[in-house]
């Protein structure tokens, strides 16, 4: 349907021994300074919470973060907060943040989604615990078991599933290395001076004896000056795999995709940045980061730029998605060519190759168009700075995170001309609300203490690649605009694939909305008539229209909705239904996997393996849709049962995995 952006979420600085280098700008900094203060409010023992303060708490969150069964949040915006606090220098001590890294480290082993994967990889890099490798290197290897056969990601990473046995035997190999208490102190900071007792939630090894006599003979040594830590990916051989995961490493790359043809952008933007996280830490990604690269630069428009997704129904392509497929290949380069040099200092290949590289310059075009446009636009004049006017680009802090994360991985001052940390810092400042938070639009974001996250990346200039960002330097130009852009704003993003929510709607956006309206206001005659011709006519408007009014309906008219649509996909070929079962929209899930059992069991083969994938689904509504579904076709059951939480649901597909590959 028209809105299908994924909401996405971080990219975070690589600090190495020194703290995070604070702006020179005193109100950027003030900025930052309120943005975390709500954040920890937020997050603190007792605090708000995802969702942040006000009406809808907890209900509002960002679509793909939305934990597996109903009533709550995943790990995602936790792990997105915990980024955002400690690139932007929030001490490690700090109760907000120990509250967000106790919270990750226990949901860490059992999420399946690919935006909470991806974060907690680079939350527990950007922490640097060596006792979290384990668990690092068991998160990369089931973010890998999910890349789809053209590589890229969809929502769930279901190829690395484990039975209870298994998972018990992995938790405790993995723990026996991991603290599952409070983060290591802050790189840098000096240790507490008050004495106390040993902390033995810390470490539980066993205590020296002392000698009260030798105390009184030897006066106690000075303290030492406390030494700024070394980096350990910079000095230190990068770790092994743990030998706990040996064992299964070989399956999270036997079958791509594990029956997904496809994924979207957003997905997979958050895969590849967590993937070259887990890169440092033992794990051999080259082959899927090489397929990343493939994907990327087999599917670039002609206009340079990206699209969400081949199965979107956005064809058009959007500067945040043209940010991803970017990052997509400057990662891509940088696994090709980024290599360890005698003395391990890793060195680049040919850095400037990216400069020659023609897709590259297209969609660095693509995106110019975008800031240039943007950066024309100015309000009326605002005391000391420039007075760039703020609009529907500046307003989606996802895309703002976007640019950032592009701006930096390829060391590029402007884009499309413009000065774009200049342009949006000083919008960002103008646009903080009273209590240190950013509005969100309701869509991109999902609530303000995402957008804030989002917007203290920026703010800070984050940089989790910055050991590729850091060879790159500046060989990398910027080409500037495309010479068909027209430099206004708003035709640009008339044709740019955007949600709903933005000023600008496309003529297709305008067109559903007007028949999602019309369904929902009609009486009940009207109804009827009008659900058989949304049923029957021809046009994927009709498809998105019943889908988004079957959401916002309720009762019988609800049902009524979603019996029209399910009729309607039950037309539709195998492929089509399989693509609909990937869809960011729960109501086209649930339909097509309802529909697909109008196929018959002759033609089940073609689709089982996608069909058994949505016995996992995030929405129960979906699981318990597929689970109907399979009954039927293979007078089989194997669950999940209605309210089963996420670890079940997974269990289940697991069973009805292993009963179809017996059954070939």
């Amino acid at each position: 349907m028209a809105p299908r952006f994924a909401a996405a979420f971080v990219t975070l600085i690589a600090v190495t021994g020194s703290a995070w280098g604070e702006p020179d700008d005193a109100k950027i900094k003030r900025a930052v300074k309120d943005g975390q203060a709500f954040l920890r409010a937020c997050y603190k023992p007792g605090g708000f919470g995802p969702g942040g303060p006000g009406p809808g708490g907890l209900a509002r969150m960002i679509p793909g973060v939305v934990a597996s069964g109903t009533g709550g949040t995943g790990c995602g915006p936790a792990a997105l907060a915990g980024l955002a606090l400690l690139c932007s220098g929030t001490p490690h001590n700090d109760e907000a943040l120990v509250n967000i890294v106790r919270a990750c480290r226990e949901a860490a082993f059992s999420t399946t989604s690919t935006y909470e994967l991806s974060l907690l990889i680079m939350l527990f890099d950007r922490l640097g615990h060596k006792a979290d490798t384990p668990m690092i290197q068991f998160l990369t290897l089931r973010l890998m078991s999910g890349q789809s056969r053209d590589g890229s990601w969809s929502y769930s990473c279901t190829g690395l599933l484990l039975d209870p046995v298994q998972e018990r035997q992995l938790r405790a190999a993995l723990a026996a290395e991991s603290r599952l208490t409070t983060p290591d102190r802050q790189r840098g900071s000096s240790p507490p001076k008050e004495k106390g007792k040993p902390r033995e939630d810390l470490d539980d090894s066993p205590k020296p004896k002392t000698d009260p006599k030798k105390d009184k003979e030897t006066p106690p040594a000075p303290p030492e000056e406390p030494k700024e830590p070394k980096d350990d990916r910079r000095t230190e051989k990068r770790p092994r795999l743990h030998p706990g995961l040996e064992g299964i490493a070989a399956q999270a790359t036997r079958g791509a995709g594990f029956g997904n043809d496809s994924g979207d952008h957003s997905n997979t933007q958050f895969a590849t940045v967590g993937l070259w996280c887990g890169r440092r830490h033992g794990v051999d990604v080259t082959a899927s980061l090489d397929a990343i690269d493939k994907h990327y630069r087999g599917i670039q428009g002609a206009d340079g730029g990206w699209m969400y997704s081949n199965a979107s129904g956005l064809s058009a392509s959007s500067p945040a998605m043209t940010c991803a497929g970017l990052m997509g290949l400057a990662i891509g380069f940088g696994a090709k060519n980024l290599k360890e040099g005698a003395d391990r200092e890793p060195r680049l290949e040919d850095p400037e190759a990216l400069n020659r590289d023609k897709q590259v310059v297209a969609g660095l075009k693509y995106v110019g168009d975008f800031i240039a446009a943007a950066g024309a636009q100015r309000a009326p004049a605002v005391p000391g700075g420039p007075a760039f006017q703020t609009n529907e680009l500046s307003n989606n802090l996802y895309f703002m995170w976007s640019l950032e994360r592009v701006g930096m991985v390829y060391g590029l001052t402007t884009i499309g001309n413009l000065d774009w940390y200049d342009w949006g810092s000083h919008i960002l400042v103008r646009t903080q609300q009273r209590n240190g938070s950013w509005k969100s639009d309701g869509f991109h974001s999902g609530s303000d203490d995402n957008a804030t996250a989002f917007a203290l990346l920026f703010l800070c200039r984050a940089d989790l690649t910055e050991d590729l960002s850091s060879k790159l330097g500046s060989k990398v130009k910027d080409p500037g605009t495309s010479r068909l852009a027209t430099g206004d704003l708003s035709k640009l993003l008339g044709t740019a694939a955007k949600p709903s929510t933005g000023t600008t709607k496309s003529e297709a956006e305008t067109k559903v909305a007007k028949l999602v309206d019309a369904l929902i206001v009609a009486g009940p005659g009207d109804r009827e008539v009008m659900l058989a011709k949304y049923r029957d006519e021809k046009g994927g408007e009709y498809t998105d229209a019943l889908a988004l009014a079957a959401a916002k309906l309720k009762g019988d008219r609800q049902t009524e909705a979603r019996d029209a649509l399910v009729q309607r996909l039950g037309r539709m070929t195998v492929n089509t239904l399989i693509e609909y079962m990937k869809d960011r929209d729960r109501e086209l899930r649930r339909a097509a996997v309802l529909a697909a059992a109008s196929k018959g069991k002759d033609r089940l083969h073609e689709f089982a393996q996608a069909l058994i994938a949505r016995t996992a689904d995030e929405d129960t509504n979906v699981s318990q849709a597929a689970r109907m579904s399979l009954k039927k076709l293979t007078d089989q059951d194997f669950g999940p049962d209605s309210g089963d939480s996420a670890s079940d649901r997974a269990k289940a597909m697991l069973a009805w995995r292993k009963w179809w590959d017996g059954q070939k």
